[in-house]
């Protein structure tokens, strides 16, 4: 089967004039275009990528990629030699030395590879789960080395884990690796729902990677792994880092649509529960209905309704997400937000004075695992506790007897589980304290808060008034040591008071000599003149 494949995918580059010696019924064909695409041959990665998709193609879909392929690479050759046409007599050195340049060409078939990607993901999107969901699993999922995140398929067996040198896709139920390799990416996406494709980021591209092998199917330039989202078996939704436009990609025809209606940001989608080709497209403040209507060609999305968000909100993978039976979504951070997906009400769960850090989903959709500490009081510093939507009650989670507070939730197997170094363990049941309602738990954490505040002006206080004592007597001391070099001073003037006095007498006595002295010389020099 597969030599007959490929054969047919070389009579289909022979038929668009990329080869010479046949077309698809044998006759040789001699078009401009042909010419053109002959002389300027796609790439050896868009031949494999041809080959590859139409081994997995059905009949009928093998005739529409045909079909598409031929239209495409006409395209190619009249955009790329602009207002030239060949004569019938131009050979391919002729072409290739009359259009020169063949950048153009590599770019197309960038192009023509990200949509012959596009489709073979497609064909992956439509195949059953890679592993079946297991009715037993086993205690933990071990990986080969610490695990940074985890990411888990939504309708099939399949984790995706980050360690700290490889990227694993993990058999839940075998607890075996089914694809490992070295992590040679800036961030790592989702996994799809039937977890045979996942994402990964590049930089700024972003690369649509087959589960089962690693190989990378598809490459999409200036998106981000949290800004795409998959939809269903068909299709994506994405944003644009480079102009902030969301885009709707249909991976059977391999096109994306605009989506103008979508004008605040792309920061999660959830599929609206129990309407199909429904979806909710969440922004930073703001919740849009959308509707996917397919036909024969690429679809159409219209918006069925939009509702403003209470707040600015910031969805994440460890403060949001979908609780069980897809009919609320919430995000936990500051405070928790709780949104109905039929019909967009959100409703918010004022837990001051507990700041809200982290959420989770948990196996009851009525649960929620919220991690929040009371600002100041070292006490109640990061506490996880069990939200209860209906009871309004929170239940202290006894996170001793848990191996990490790291939680997650795999969606397929409705477990709970905690992420410790190398391995996540799944847990039967969440250890918490009784419920207690959350409005006698925020009064306690307030009088905890006031009594804090209390505490700390009293230490603050007594720090005061140790720190003015300290005050005082560095000023008494300092104003005796003033005093102490005043004293100083005036005994030292009165001492050089003295010597000067003293030198003043002792030159007034010398004086007095001298003169004596000289009185005496006189006279004995006049009595020596008057001697006969």
């Amino acid at each position: 089967m597969n030599m007959k494949y490929r054969k047919l995918a070389a009579c289909t580059l022979l038929s668009t004039g990329l080869l010479s010696g046949c077309n698809m019924d044998g006759r040789l064909t001699f078009s401009p275009e042909d010419k053109i695409n002959a002389a300027f041959p796609v790439s050896e990665a868009v031949r494999f990528s041809q080959v590859t998709l139409l081994e997995q193609a059905s009949p009928e879909q093998r005739d529409d990629i045909q079909r598409l392929l031929k239209s495409r690479l006409r395209l190619r050759a009249l955009e790329c030699a602009k207002d030239y046409t060949p004569s019938w007599y131009a050979s391919l050195t002729d072409i290739r030395e009359k259009l020169g340049d063949s950048t153009c060409f590599t770019d197309a078939d960038a192009a023509l590879q990200t949509w012959l990607g596009l489709r073979r993901a497609g064909m992956q999107l439509s195949q059953p789960a890679l592993r079946a969901i297991p009715s037993t699993v086993p205690p933990y999922i071990v990986a080969s080395s610490t695990i940074q995140s985890a990411r888990f398929a939504d309708k099939a067996g399949v984790a995706l884990l980050e360690a700290r040198e490889t990227l694993e896709v993990m058999d839940l139920g075998a607890n075996k690796a089914i694809h490992r390799a070295p992590k040679d990416t800036s961030a790592v996406g989702r996994l799809s729902a039937n977890g045979r494709l996942y994402t990964v980021g590049l930089g700024q591209r972003l690369q649509i990677r087959e589960s089962a092998t690693g190989t990378t199917l598809a490459d999409i330039p200036s998106v981000y792994p949290h800004e795409f989202h998959w939809l269903d078996d068909r299709t994506a939704l994405y944003e644009r880092s480079d102009n902030r436009k969301t885009f709707l990609l249909d991976f059977v025809s391999g096109e994306e649509v605009e989506l103008p209606m979508i004008q605040r940001g792309l920061t999660t989608v959830a599929a609206v529960p129990g309407t199909p080709n429904q979806f909710v497209v969440f922004g930073h403040q703001q919740a849009s209905r959308i509707e996917v209507i397919r036909g024969t060609g690429k679809p159409e999305v219209r918006l069925v309704s939009e509702r403003n968000l209470p707040r600015a909100i910031n969805w994440s993978t460890n403060t949001s997400g979908v609780l069980p039976g897809g009919k609320h979504a919430f995000e936990a951070s500051r405070q928790l937000t709780v949104i109905n997906l039929e019909d967009l009400q959100a409703r918010e769960i004022q837990t001051e004075p507990l700041y809200i850090q982290q959420g989770s989903a948990t196996p009851d959709a009525d649960k929620i695992i919220i991690r929040g500490y009371v600002q100041g009081v070292p006490t109640h510093g990061g506490k996880d506790y069990v939200f209860s939507l209906s009871a309004n009650t929170l239940s202290e989670v006894n996170s001793s007897e848990l191996p990490s507070r790291q939680f997650t939730y795999v969606p397929s197997v409705n477990r709970q589980a905690v992420i410790s170094d190398s391995k996540i363990t799944l847990l039967d049941s969440l250890p918490t304290l009784p419920p207690v309602p959350l409005s006698n738990v925020l009064a306690a954490l307030v009088d905890a808060a006031n009594q804090h505040k209390l505490e700390m002006f009293s230490r603050e206080q007594a720090m005061q008034d140790t720190m003015l004592r300290a005050q005082q007597t560095r000023d008494a001391f300092q104003n005796r040591l003033m005093r102490d070099e005043e004293q100083r001073r005036l005994e030292m003037q009165a001492r050089q008071r003295e010597l000067e006095a003293y030198q003043a007498r002792r030159l007034r006595e010398a004086e007095e000599q001298r003169r004596q002295l000289e009185a005496e010389r006189r006279m004995r020099r006049d009595a020596q003149m008057v001697r006969p």
